[in-house]
């Protein structure tokens, strides 16, 4: 019979991408990893890996055994789902994940809420983008991730996993106080035709604002670049170019920015709690799931401190998606500013 641990290791393998990083992961030596994969490959009979210098990689054999070990990891999640529904949240542990403006305006309060709910469940927490935590969840390191998707550029489903809508945010329009559009309550994207603009570096968000430009019939010009939504303000303070920003990255404006609503059907960014389809049943996940929808409403708090204001979040109308039928990459120029138009 093959060992059970081993097949675990093969499967790490698979998703990891190298004997380290399976390692790491594990918390194991590389040096015991490949001892456990050398004696699984015994076990079988057949060739697993095909060893390079500094490369391995599955064999046909390897790879039919890890879809075998796909599912019996299913299983064993299965028989601990149903463990931990029979223990309830008296006890167990929860790992949280989240990007950035929603750890800062949903994270502390869903936690709070939680924690004063079920003590007994421990819960952990870590900030990362999704493209960190997507492949953290389908790997069994976090429990549940919150994830976003802006129009004009949406998600492509993960096989295994579910998403759960929490908000749907507009996004906003960003610029300089002294701005010639500073006066107006709402600002027509297509008259922004010869700003330049400030994106992040991620590719979601920055092909975002470039096909948002594009639906408004212009090329848009980039700027600078930052991650950082504060820097992201603190540069549009300066005149150095605009924004277009989703309200959980606006909970605390920069003195010297305005903040518009666009003309027309306003995009969006919808934020999605994301969890492995086999824990679906995980009494932890599901409250964690309950208290995060409550908090994204606005009626979740532990105590006062501990209330978050989602105001500027509505609630959820009809999605609205505006695909374009453009290439997947436009290029970006770095042009010098020209005059803006006539308010």
């Amino acid at each position: 019979m093959l060992d059970v641990r081993r097949l675990v290791i093969l499967r790490e393998l698979a998703l990891r991408g190298s004997i380290r990083a399976a390692a790491r992961s594990l918390n194991y030596t590389a040096s015991a990893v490949s001892q456990h994969l050398a004696a699984l490959e015994r076990e079988c009979g057949a060739t697993l890996l095909e060893r390079g210098h500094n490369t391995v990689r599955l064999t046909d054999a390897g790879r039919a055994l890890v879809r075998h070990a796909d599912r019996i990891v299913q299983d064993m999640a299965a028989a601990e789902t149903e463990l931990q529904a029979l223990a309830g949240l008296e006890t167990g542990s929860l790992t949280l994940a989240s990007f950035a403006s929603a750890a800062m305006e949903l994270v502390p309060a869903a936690i709070r809420s939680f924690s004063t709910r079920f003590p007994g469940v421990e819960v952990s927490f870590l900030e990362a983008d999704p493209e960190h935590t997507v492949p953290m969840l389908k790997a069994g390191d976090v429990d549940l991730a919150l994830i976003y998707e802006y129009d004009f550029f949406t998600l492509e489903p993960q096989s295994g996993l579910a998403y759960v809508a929490l908000a749907d945010e507009l996004v906003w329009l960003v610029l300089p106080r002294d701005h010639w559009a500073e006066g107006r309550s709402s600002v027509a994207l297509a008259d922004l035709a010869q700003e330049q603009w400030i994106v992040e570096p991620r590719a979601d968000c920055h092909h975002f604002t470039v096909r948002a430009c594009a639906a408004a019939g212009f090329e848009a010009r980039t700027r600078c670049e930052s991650s950082d939504y504060a820097v992201t303000q603190a540069l549009v303070a300066t005149g150095l170019g605009l924004a277009l920003l989703p309200s959980l990255a606006l909970g605390t404006p920069h003195a010297d920015v305005a903040v518009k609503a666009l003309d027309g059907p306003a995009p969006r960014r919808r934020v999605l709690a994301a969890h492995r389809r086999a824990s679906a049943g995980i009494p932890a996940v599901q409250a964690m799931l309950d208290v995060l929808g409550q908090v994204a409403a606005g009626t979740c708090s532990a105590d006062a401190r501990g209330k978050v204001n989602m105001t500027r979040v509505p609630a959820a109308p009809p999605a609205i998606h505006m695909r374009p039928p453009w290439a997947t990459t436009i290029p970006r120029a770095m042009a010098s500013p020209r005059p803006a138009p006539a308010p």
